[in-house]
């Protein structure tokens, strides 16, 4: 593997990480900084591909009401404006917690990558201890331009 490789998987790492970190703190154009201009993140069912679990889509109604499309299995929100908005804090004062782990990046060209990770996301709501309130995989691509990584699709499967 190449210093090239390395710097690239660990740049891609890093954005990956920078994600919770940026959502926890309230998202905004931090949040939207972090995709290329067209953008989008896509929720769907963790069973979708499951014929034996009417699994659903997650949080449709709030999706629907705060701006995606519904396209198939998935909500989608693309584009700057409705990546800032899927940010933002939804009426809920309790202090989350996005927690990643095992990211496995593939750098495809040199402008374009993927990787896969895991995802929980614990709540604490006020005088309480954390909770554990969702669990789920992150497929993403990744595009180069200018010199930096950018999520171009971040699918959430919870």
């Amino acid at each position: 593997m190449t210093i090239d490789l390395l710097a690239a998987r660990f740049e891609i790492e890093q954005l990956i990480y920078r994600y919770g970190h940026v959502l926890d703190a309230g998202g905004g154009e931090p949040f939207a900084d972090l995709f290329v201009e067209d953008g989008e993140i896509q929720l769907r069912s963790l069973y979708a591909d499951r014929t034996d679990v009417d699994a659903g889509i997650p949080w449709k109604e709030q999706g629907l009401s705060a701006g995606a499309e519904l396209q198939g299995d998935r909500l989608v929100f693309r584009g700057r404006q409705k990546l800032h908005h899927f940010s933002l804090p939804k009426g809920n004062p309790a202090i989350q917690f996005h927690v990643v782990s095992q990211p496995l990046v593939t750098i495809l060209t040199p402008t374009t990558a993927a990787a896969q990770s895991y995802m929980r996301v614990y709540a604490t709501p006020h005088g309480q201890p954390p909770q554990l309130k969702v669990v789920g995989k992150y497929s993403d691509q990744f595009i180069r331009n200018n010199d930096q990584w950018k999520f171009k699709t971040r699918t959430c499967e919870i």
